[in-house]
């Protein structure tokens, strides 16, 4: 097929590099086509004489205007910075995905060794542990009924509801007396059921002086961290507005904690393979924490922001993938928060290593610290937001937490394969930016390409 006279005086290279003969050049192309006789064209010609005409026009005009503008710098400030920003943070997934395939080949899958656990008694008694946070009387009937699915999930593990109130201006609330009593019958009734293996501890607000206001002291992180030091029998700075046994009875009762969050679902067996996991000669004294594989919740994915953000960014905050690399070539993996943890390790190992009242997100950070391996063979279920500004709450209060650990990148007692899983975070917490910084840029300082996007129809 004979190209159109257009095609032969109008290059892609003269609309990427704005020409001040193009006006012309286009003009001229148009004046040719129109020179020639209807009968002469092929369809493609007589296609662009009926319909290119007006958007001829309209490029020649975004060419003039492209003309009056400013040149681009050299390479200098912004447009520098901006590509600099794109080199380093606009790995996309797929391209990750086709790395991690490659490296596959090298070191295949290595399933974390684990010895067979019967019982989870004697020197493996273990205690799941739920963190969350009560704002009403139903909710904390919500959080009981949680307990008692995951007792389901293993009879001889106990269940314990880390509670703390919401955030106040006030020390008390006139609800809060509402929700301490829906506690005392729900653990009361869910031992009486079940004959026993249910506890209870419930914080009291403290003031925050960085935040102005009464809150849970370090939040999670605070509770896990009274936990721990009551069972291991050390002092711990929490009041306790409600304990459905004498704090002090904690003391050496359990090897292992095993914490989840609201929406985080124990199948059967799961805790019996993950204490077989920490008990196992290789990670024993080792590791303080080991990471189950984290998947989504089939029942909970109803709603479309479910089915759509649902895999990386819900069940999958860390890149799971990546984690698993991490697993069979440097033998470490990454802990985001749900997991089987020894105590008195954890504690030996994060003590004094962590700023108070300074991080968000401190899963990760901590898992560097402690030593944690990834069991990819086992598997937990997690939930998701079902509504998308709820997944925009998450994200943010993600990225804010990534970027709390910047410091970290200097502490030289991290590793450099620690450093750089906390830099990995940083940059593909930068990649949307980026990339809406180009997109933006592209679209206000060069002409838009219409002539090249015309769906051309064939001869």
């Amino acid at each position: 097929m004979r190209k159109p006279p257009f095609f032969h005086t109008v290059s892609s290279t003269a609309f990427l590099r704005p020409d001040p003969d193009v006006p012309a050049r286009i003009r001229k192309a148009a004046a040719a086509l129109r020179a020639l006789p209807r009968e002469a064209l092929t369809p493609s010609e007589a296609w662009i004489e009926d319909n290119a005409a007006p958007l001829l026009r309209e490029a020649s005009a975004r060419i003039r205007e492209a003309r009056q503008l400013p040149p681009l710098p050299a390479m200098s400030g912004v447009p520098r910075a901006l590509l600099l920003a794109r080199k380093i943070c606009a790995a996309d997934d797929e391209e990750i995905d086709e790395g991690l395939v490659l490296l596959r080949r090298f070191f295949p899958a290595r399933p974390l060794p684990r010895l067979q656990v019967e019982h989870l008694t004697d020197e493996r008694r273990t205690l799941a542990v739920v963190p969350t946070l009560l704002t009403s009387p139903r909710q904390a009937l919500r959080a009981a009924h949680h307990l008692a699915v995951l007792h389901c999930a293993d009879p001889e593990m106990d269940c314990l509801l880390l509670s703390d109130f919401a955030d106040s201006l006030r020390e008390t609330e006139p609800e809060d007396e509402g929700v301490l009593s829906a506690l005392r019958e729900s653990i009361s009734a869910l031992n009486e059921r079940f004959g026993g293996g249910f506890l209870c501890l419930h914080r009291a607000r403290q003031w925050d002086a960085q935040q102005q206001r009464f809150t849970g002291r370090e939040r999670k992180r605070g509770a896990l961290e009274s936990l721990n030091r009551l069972l291991v029998g050390r002092e711990q700075e929490d009041r306790f507005l409600y304990a459905s046994c004498p704090p002090d009875t904690l003391k050496n009762r359990y090897a292992y904690v095993i914490t989840l969050d609201a929406d985080t679902f124990l199948p059967p067996g799961a805790a019996r393979q993950l204490a077989g996991a920490m008990e196992h000669p290789l990670q024993k004294g080792r590791v303080a924490v080991i990471q189950p594989r984290m998947e989504a919740a089939p029942d909970r994915v109803k709603t479309r922001t479910q089915k759509w953000l649902g895999g990386r960014g819900g069940t999958d905050p860390y890149h799971l993938a990546v984690q698993d690399v991490y697993q069979d070539v440097m033998d470490a993996g990454s802990f985001v928060g749900k997991g089987i943890y020894a105590p008195r390790l954890w504690l030996e190992r994060l003590e004094g290593r962590l700023p108070p009242g300074r991080l968000l997100s401190h899963d990760l950070i901590e898992g560097e610290i402690a030593g944690c391996a990834l069991a990819e063979d086992i598997a937990l279920f997690d939930g998701h937001p079902a509504r998308l500004a709820g997944w925009q709450k998450r994200l943010e209060r993600w990225t804010r937490g990534d970027w709390q650990l910047l410091p970290f990148l200097r502490d030289r007692r991290l590793s450099l394969l620690s450093r750089h899983k906390i830099w990995d975070n940083l940059r593909f917490s930068l990649v949307p930016a980026s990339r809406l910084a180009l997109l933006s840029l592209v679209a206000a300082r060069l002409p838009l390409l219409i002539p090249l996007a015309l769906p051309w129809p064939a001869s």
